[in-house]
């Protein structure tokens, strides 16, 4: 839906998504805009499940993404129940989003409370943006490539070489997209594949395991700090370049702040920016 379509009734794209999915609330919203996204309020934006630009459908880009959100909540409505204990509704979200048993626990806490009351007719289209947004969207118990490479002692260049060792970390729950730039991996699943097949004790720092993986013949696939650093430096963290927020780099945790309108819900990290002091 166009956000900023208008209808003979004076409602824009988002007042109308609020309405159909008042009727039809088994089917997925989503946005499309040419406006650009500072320009519009969060409160216009969470009435979609997504809000695309406009070139990045046209391009193919994002069309990925569109088939997930499909196939997702066609899933979720099918199988939700407004009936059910605390405890069922738990096992339930983690079981829709694959989660292993080493981050169970802790996931459980960190599910936002209204997912584990009763459902109502909302509740779907809330639940699928906080799995989009926030337990995709930002890092936490899953990374993206650049993250994943990072701790990984590597650039995103260097991950391809240990695709294959990390095949089984992938995140394949609710959601997941083929696009390249969604793709998702389990932190713990990376951690716990690594360390084994590297043979390597608890002790040893995991970039110096993804390196010693792909060996020293892939070294210009080793990772590199952002900004005037000495070549020995080794990365440990993802940040925003400047303060634009557009492009990620690679840095020491020590070059960079959170961002400071960032507040992240427990579980997840706050994003950074790079700033030398």
């Amino acid at each position: 839906m166009d956000q900023n379509l208008n209808v003979p009734e004076g409602l824009r794209g988002s007042n109308l998504a609020v309405a159909i999915r008042a009727d039809y609330s088994s089917v997925p919203v989503v946005g499309v805009t040419a406006v650009e996204f500072q320009k519009i309020v969060d409160l216009q934006r969470d009435q979609f499940i997504e809000l695309f630009c406009l070139d990045d459908l046209q391009s193919g880009d994002r069309v990925p993404d569109l088939f997930a959100i499909a196939e997702s909540f066609e899933e979720l409505v099918r199988n939700y129940s407004s009936s059910g204990t605390t405890q069922t509704r738990t096992t339930k979200i983690l079981k829709w989003l694959a989660c292993p048993p080493d981050d169970s626990e802790f996931l459980a806490i960190c599910l936002p409370g209204a997912f584990l009351a009763k459902w109502d007719i909302e509740t779907p289209h809330s639940f699928a943006r906080w799995v989009w947004h926030t337990f995709i969207g930002r890092a936490g118990f899953l990374y993206d490539d650049l993250e994943i490479a990072t701790m990984l002692g590597v650039k995103e260049s260097g991950l391809k070489h240990l695709l294959s060792t990390l095949s089984d970390c992938e995140y394949e729950g609710l959601f997941a997209s083929n696009s390249p730039t969604r793709r998702r991996w389990w932190v713990s699943k990376v951690r716990r594949v690594i360390r084994k097949a590297s043979k390597a004790a608890m002790t040893d720092p995991l970039w110096t395991l993804g390196r010693k993986l792909i060996t020293d013949k892939h070294s210009k696939d080793f990772s590199h700090c952002h900004g005037a650093r000495s070549k020995s430096c080794v990365p440990d963290v993802v940040a925003y370049s400047d303060d634009t927020l557009n492009d990620r780099v690679q840095a020491r945790n020590e070059d960079t702040q959170p961002v400071q309108t960032d507040t992240p819900p427990v579980g997840f990290e706050q994003r950074r920016v790079f700033s030398r002091r």
